[in-house]
């Protein structure tokens, strides 16, 4: 049986291009500098490596309501995939622990009871310098490999897609 599956899924090589999709970016941007390097390198890698599909984004005020953001997104059916943006970075309390363990796990809920196809590139760090590090596409390129793992989810969805028809 897997090595079936191994041949269907080089058969089924499936390029983006060959799908007629839209992604949705959702950038939660309370940290404006931050998440506007995150988005660029969201948008280069869209452009780059996703054969011409359309993308619209979306601001969330912060990280703690991507969910809301996420959930009405899902509920309007109009998006093939989502990435999402954002920065969460640690204060002098415990907020930062509530923030970031409810924002991914809701995040985490709705990918699976939904069966989306979503790149999470929400950063999580101890400090600016942590995030602009992070966050630069000329340097670790968070935004763009939550691109990335959009793409790739989108394809592994088409898959599925295919060999359940």
């Amino acid at each position: 049986m897997i090595i079936y599956i191994i041949y269907v899924i080089k058969y089924y090589d499936l390029e983006i291009s060959d799908m007629e999709k839209k992604i949705l970016i959702i950038n939660a941007n309370y940290y404006k500098k931050i998440c506007k390097y995150l988005l660029e390198g969201a948008v280069e890698c869209i452009e780059r490596d996703g054969g011409g599909l359309l993308y619209e984004m979306v601001e969330a005020p912060g990280a703690f309501e991507i969910p809301g953001v996420l959930n009405l997104a899902i509920k309007s059916d109009k998006y093939d995939g989502y990435i999402i943006l954002g920065c969460v970075i640690k204060g002098e309390t415990d907020h930062y622990d509530f923030i970031c363990q409810s924002v991914m796990n809701s995040i985490l809920s709705l990918i699976n009871d939904h069966d989306i196809a979503c790149g999470v590139g929400l950063l999580t760090v101890n400090n600016e310098a942590q995030a602009m590090e992070r966050a630069d596409r000329n340097k670790k390129n968070n935004g763009g490999h939550a691109a990335m793992a959009c793409l790739e989810m989108m394809k592994v969805r088409n898959l599925y897609k295919v060999l359940n028809k």
